[in-house]
């Protein structure tokens, strides 16, 4: 088997190729996910008689907005880089610097995923109960940020 596949500008592909069969699929996809290469590696095993098992997706639920304003504020990953988010008609952004500014959809109440690429946040409370941190997941790492206190006015 041979395949090739890849991420550019935000969109995703994938090629795999059994000579043996002269089989070949090609999968591609308007978003920058793993997903694809994933997706592509089924569709070959099912087409060569094999029984794959489905790719997990992520599902969005609902969540009040007042909930959500517990995960606002800066939250550092390191010293160059932040993600803030924030709670605008009722739904949950991140910004990441130097990046634009996406909706994150909730899986849970502390679980949340982006749609345009293959990330992850998890928000995570300290013993006060309040948000204290969150872990970003994305390519195989678990990056933890944390949360930043407010910033306090100029006197």
């Amino acid at each position: 088997t041979r395949f090739h596949d890849g991420m550019t500008g935000g969109y995703s592909s994938a090629i795999f190729v059994f000579a043996p069969t002269r089989l070949a699929v090609v999968v591609l996809c308007n978003t920058a996910t793993s997903h694809t290469s994933e997706l592509a590696e089924k569709i070959l095993q099912a087409q060569l008689g094999m029984s794959p098992e489905p790719i997990a997706v992520h599902k969005a639920i609902k969540l009040p907005a007042d909930e959500l304003k517990q995960y606002e504020g800066r939250y550092a990953l390191s010293l160059l880089f932040v993600i803030t988010i924030t709670v605008e008609d009722g739904k949950l952004m991140a910004q990441a610097t130097g990046q634009a500014k996406y909706q994150i959809f909730p899986e849970s109440a502390t679980k949340f995923f982006y749609k345009v690429v293959d990330a992850q946040i998890e928000f995570e409370k300290g013993e006060d109960d309040k948000v204290e941190k969150l872990v970003l997941h994305q390519g195989g790492k678990d990056l933890p940020g944390l949360k930043l206190p407010p910033a306090q006015p100029a006197k």
